[in-house]
């Protein structure tokens, strides 16, 4: 019955939508960080995917800090030494030298702006269908993007999720345009701001720890961009000015938005970002809080030197308090990035009062073979801003943290790599005096081995310790091996200690790329966590640009089939079929469960 009405609604309603003109079916996971969350990478590609970098004009910066594995950062920097532009992607992947694999994956994050008027609309449904009725999923988008001779760029996009009673519940369209000169840049309506270390604006590039030390301690290039992704609380909503000096740049903006916010006594107990409005209490934090934003600054380059500032003022209309009961909050930050020879320094210093700040600050060293680093990091107590993702462990929570990040690569020989990184922290959540700080330790070490043919292998281990907490150990391992150029097995397998448990999950899969246009992915997983605590997060296929990280607890096992097929008029669905069987180590009963994803983009 299911089955049927998920046909129902495919044929019903609009089909699908991504904002980039890329292939997403080809989307290579191998061409990305290992170390990278589900959550971080998730936000990564839906930013670029919506905001692509403009090649012609990105900085060395910008290539470092993008979650891309090193062999492709580094092909990607050699490139943009030679100082060439382009006006389309056959010249860039003849002088990238890329396979399409990994020029599939460039065009995630960059476009190449041509001297022509370009259009990308696209529409997109994406239902969810499984045995538990509660958590069925049914979400269509409309959105697309113009752009006319690099002088307009026009981006829009509306969205529908299951369960809301408007066509489009959320909406908005942003327009970037250069009306005077080229270092005139004019924005309006939804856009966003990325400034230094993301300590007050935007996602931070630091809000994780990783084995890639320039993606970890170097901070991207400010940048305004439109905005025309899904999450409806995370941008700003007004207009800006940017003018590019030869030395000198010079910003400003203005935002007036409505947030989803829970109000009570006319405090804000907290924003919601889920952009959902089904029940009694979504529809009562639907648009209930105004919130004012006001800001400027400047960023001074000299060759790869750069020196910023920033202040800012946000404000929300009485009788609303948020942040300690204010409804004001006021900051200010220094940014700064250096570079001499092989050594590059970059941080950030973020006030919104004299008790109440964070800084950043940390060193690359980086020659053929070797990348050494280190980075600082202090917040106090409730340091924390709505458009900014900080690096603490909880970003929702207060509370003092401190920490220091060591991390290094090698490139031992050709095909071998090994590193990793320790970082030293404490943190203080209970705002209580006199209680000493919880003090632990991450260390995490790697070792990767790629074969010509396409061959790899990547070994990681893990530990992580607290003074209040038992030591966590894990072991994964990752291998991938091509059969012949369109046709691998990927392996993965994953090892976790805690309190003497131990757990371990692993996963066998086989995929076929390119078979008259089909693509066909099918795999087993099996897996056995006696307790909640030593659960296990493991990557598996699914439907392109979800990132499918499942969790595994108790005894069971798991098989898994994803079928993609690209048509010649622009249509490219997919599908996944998802099923488990599963017993808590607790239970004696044994529970069957499916999903089922379906997913098509139409190109209009």
């Amino acid at each position: 019955m299911k089955a049927a009405l998920l046909w129902m609604i495919i044929g019903a309603l609009p089909i699908i939508i991504t904002g980039n003109e890329s292939g997403i079916g080809n989307i290579d996971f191998s061409l990305l960080q290992e170390h990278i969350s589900e959550e971080n990478l998730e936000n990564y590609l839906e930013d670029f995917i919506n905001n692509p970098l403009d090649w012609n004009r990105t900085q060395p910066a910008d290539i470092e800090s993008l979650p891309l594995n090193d062999e492709l950062i580094d092909r990607l920097l050699a490139l943009k030494k030679r100082h060439l532009e382009f006006d389309d992607w056959q010249q860039f992947q003849a002088a990238a030298q890329l396979d399409q694999l990994s020029l599939e994956m460039v065009k995630l994050f960059f476009k190449i702006m041509g001297d022509r008027f370009e259009r990308d609309v696209h529409l997109k449904n994406y239902v969810s269908i499984n045995q538990k009725e509660n958590v069925d999923l049914n979400r269509s988008q409309l959105c697309g993007r113009f752009a006319l001779n690099r002088q307009i760029e026009v981006g829009f996009i509306a969205e529908r999720d299951q369960g809301e009673k408007q066509l489009f519940d959320y909406r908005n369209i942003s327009l970037i345009t250069q009306p005077f000169a080229d270092a005139y840049t004019v924005g309006l309506a939804a856009y966003t701001f990325d400034w230094g270390h993301g300590l007050l604006f935007s996602r931070s590039n630091l809000a994780f720890k990783g084995t890639s030390v320039g993606g970890t301690v170097l901070a991207g290039t400010p940048r305004f961009s439109a905005y025309t992704g899904s999450d409806e609380n995370r941008y700003l909503q007004g207009a800006y000015l940017h003018r590019q000096g030869r030395r000198l740049t010079l910003f400003s903006f203005v935002s007036r938005q409505r947030l989803d916010a829970t109000i009570e006594d006319s405090l804000v107990q907290s924003f919601r970002e889920t952009g959902i409005h089904r029940t009694d209490s979504e529809l009562a934090a639907k648009n209930a809080l105004l919130e004012h934003t006001v800001s400027g600054g400047m960023v001074f380059t000299k060759e790869q030197n750069r020196l910023g500032l920033l202040v800012f003022q946000t404000g929300y209309p009485l009788p609303v308090r948020v942040y300690q009961s204010r409804r004001r909050q006021r900051g200010i930050s220094l940014y700064q990035k250096f570079q001499r020879n092989d050594w590059r320094f970059s941080g950030e210093l973020a006030l919104l009062s004299p008790e109440n700040f964070a800084v950043v600050q940390g060193f690359v060293c980086r020659t053929e073979n070797i990348s050494l680093g280190a980075q600082y990091r202090y917040f106090s107590d409730r340091f924390a801003t709505r458009l900014s993702t900080v690096m603490k462990e909880y970003t929702s929570a207060g509370g003092n943290e401190q920490g220091l990040y060591l991390g290094a690569e090698c490139r031992i020989k050709r095909g071998f790599k090994t590193g990793g990184y320790i970082d030293f922290f404490s943190q203080h959540r209970s705002f209580k005096k006199g209680l000493a700080p919880d003090r632990g330790t991450e260390a995490v070490a790697f070792l990767d081995r790629n074969w010509s043919g396409q061959h790899s292998l990547r070994l990681r281990l893990k530990r992580k310790v607290t003074e209040t907490a038992t030591a966590k150990y894990q072991i994964s391992v990752i291998g991938q091996s091509y059969l012949r150029r369109d046709a691998y097995l990927t392996f993965r397998g994953v090892l976790n200690e805690i309190d003497r448990k131990q757990s371990f999950a692993a996963s066998v899969s086989g995929t076929l790329k390119e078979w008259k246009g089909v693509a066909l992915t099918l795999g087993t997983t099996h897996f056995y966590s006696p307790v909640f605590d030593t659960r296990i997060y493991l990557y598996e296929a699914g439907i392109p640009l979800r990132f499918n990280m499942v969790t595994l607890s108790g005894s069971g096992r798991r098989y898994f089939g994803v079928l993609q097929s690209r048509f010649k008029n622009g249509i490219t669905a997919a599908t996944a079929l998802k099923t488990q069987r599963r017993r808590l180590i607790s239970e004696t009963r044994t529970d069957n469960t499916f999903l089922l994803e379906f997913q098509m983009v139409v190109d209009l």
